[in-house]
């Protein structure tokens, strides 16, 4: 075993590495309930139209011409397939998997490098560059089968500062006017 398999830059990085995991997984959990509530909006309405449509395509034909149930049927078949092509057209429950997947994935990364890192450096039996490097690969591939991230996050990796915001200085109040004497 070599003498310092561990230096403290490795393990800035990797604290970095895991605060940038917290704040993606956090994110795609947002996203991952965000596209689950909008495939309820799809679903829901699929579910009721369908279940009116089997009702009305059994009960009805005794009190309609078999012609009027089946253009009702074909209407609310078509409400089906139009709100059933839409999801898919959005790539709803595609954009739901890959936010759950990736807040998965960078929440296990997160939770692996805090494991690691809470372990006396003596006592860990990975060398630092070695660690190091599975883990940007795990978060590189983490990252890549999650959704585009749309909203600005904060960037925990990167080598520049992040610029100061800046405090909004109060509006000057108006001059007093002068107010125009008449003279006499």
């Amino acid at each position: 075993m070599k003498e310092d398999p561990w230096h403290d830059r490795e393990e800035e990085f990797l604290t970095k590495i895991e605060q940038q995991c917290n704040d993606y997984a956090a994110h795609h959990s947002k996203d991952h309930m965000y596209y689950n509530r909008l495939s309820s909006k799809f679903n829901i309405p699929i579910l009721i139209i369908s279940a009116v449509n089997a009702l009305t395509a059994i009960s009805l034909n005794s009190f309609l011409n078999q012609e009027y149930v089946s253009i009702l049927n074909a209407v609310l078949s078509a409400g089906t397939g139009v709100l059933g092509s839409i999801q898919l057209y959005m790539k709803l429950n595609e954009k739901m998997t890959n936010a759950l997947r990736a807040s998965i994935l960078m929440k296990r990364l997160a939770l692996k490098i805090s494991k690691e890192l809470s372990i006396d450096r003596e006592q860990r039996a990975t060398e630092g560059q070695a660690f190091l490097q599975e883990c940007f690969a795990e978060f590189n591939t983490a990252l890549e089968q999650g959704n585009p991230i749309e909203k600005k996050l904060r960037n925990h990796l990167s080598l520049v500062p992040p610029p100061p915001i800046p405090v909004p200085t109060p509006p000057k109040p108006p001059a007093p006017k002068a107010s125009p004497t008449s003279a006499e």
